[in-house]
Formats: structure tokens, sequence, C-alpha cells
């Protein structure tokens, strides 16, 4: 009498089991790293624009024809919800605009943090950052984790999904820095990173253009 003789799998179970457990753990893992809802929701604000917009930068620093223009003023908040204005006020301001994805402005961000905790900006000057072009599907998201990271203490609005704010100042390029003096009049805008080494030169030219 003839039996049937079950076959052997050739297919190995352990390593079958190994790969699901790979899987499974880094599925959990990009959930529990995955920005919640409300992480995501903060990384946008609502600002308020007053003013003329400015035109787009055309890439040429000196030859800016926004120079001795008024800058629109804004307001809105920070990424915890706080307030944050941006008004003429009689302070010179420095504004940085900065995507959170953006490899300059990764690069930017921690030498000025350096600069700011040793007290090289000029009392006399405000500097105020500005978080913008923000997308979730890029690195780094939500940009406010990513301050947190840098031990970012500035000044920092959240502009909204639709860029208003730099929009509103022309910006083309990232890092955007807008010199602007106490009365809101612009003495530069600057499309790219400025670099820890012509900072100072930049600092000591601004300061003296706005007391002249």
């Amino acid at each position: 009498m003839a039996t049937k003789t079950r076959r052997r799998s050739s297919v190995p179970v352990v390593p079958i089991v190994f790969v699901v457990v790979v899987i499974a753990l880094i599925a959990a893992f990009v959930l529990s790293t995955r920005p919640s809802g409300a992480e995501a929701e903060a990384a946008f604000g609502e600002p308020t624009i007053e003013g003329e917009a400015l035109p787009p930068h055309d890439g040429e620093p000196l030859d800016d024809p926004v120079i001795g223009e008024t800058a629109p003023e804004f307001s809105g908040a920070d990424h915890d919800g706080e307030p944050v204005d941006v008004t003429w006020d009689g302070t010179p301001k420095l504004l940085l605009f900065l995507a959170h994805w953006c490899p300059a402005c990764q690069a930017e961000v921690p030498w000025i943090q350096d600069a700011v905790d040793a007290g090289e900006i000029p009392d006399e000057i405000e500097l105020v950052s500005i978080t913008t072009w923000t997308d979730d599907s890029r690195a780094e998201f939500p940009p406010q984790a990513w301050l947190e990271s840098e031990g970012w203490t500035v000044t920092n609005l959240a502009d909204d999904e639709d860029f208003s704010a730099a929009d509103a100042y022309g910006m083309t390029a990232t890092p955007y820095w807008v010199l602007v003096d106490g009365d809101g009049t612009v003495i530069a805008r600057i499309p790219g990173g400025i670099g820890e080494e012509q900072f100072p030169a930049l600092l000591e030219e601004f300061v003296a253009d706005t007391e002249g």
C-alpha cells in the first residue's frame, strides 16, 4: 500500500520571519517619527501683511530697485502660537527667511546661533527669522523641530501655506536676507547665504547705514 510522502518546503521559514519582523519594525519607526497632526498644523502660521509687496528679487543685490522703498509690515505668530510682529518701530531689522529642507539654510543657522550666543548682534538691531516654503514631503519637517534641534533662540515667525510673507518680500531663493532700517526702508535684499566670514562686515555696514 502506497503512502503519500509529505514534501518539505524549499523556502526557509526563519529568514521569512526575520524579514517580516524587520519590515514591521521599520514601519513602526516611521510611524513613530512622523509628525503628529498638531505638529504638522503648527508648521504653518497665519501672518497678516500690511503694505505694498516688494517685487521678486532678480538676483542682483547691488542693483535691486527696491532699495530705498518701504517694506511691508507683518504680524503673526511663532510655531508655539506666541505673537510675532515686524513693524517699523524705529529699530532696524535683519530679516532671515529660511526653508527647513534647504541645505544652505541648514548650513547658515548653526553659525548664526553661535553669533547670537556670543553677543555679536548689536543691541540696536533686531534679528527675526521667518520659516517659509514649508513642505511636509521634504527633509527636516516640521521646521520647528529642525530649529529646536539647532538650539535656535531667534524670534521666528511661521509663514502660511501660501508663503504670504515670503512673497511680500519678493523671495526667490533661500536663505534670503532683508535688511530694513527703523522706518521700514529697504537697505538690501540678499538671496542665498551670507557666510560666517562675511557676516561681521555686513553687520558693521548695516549699523553705519542705519545711523547715517
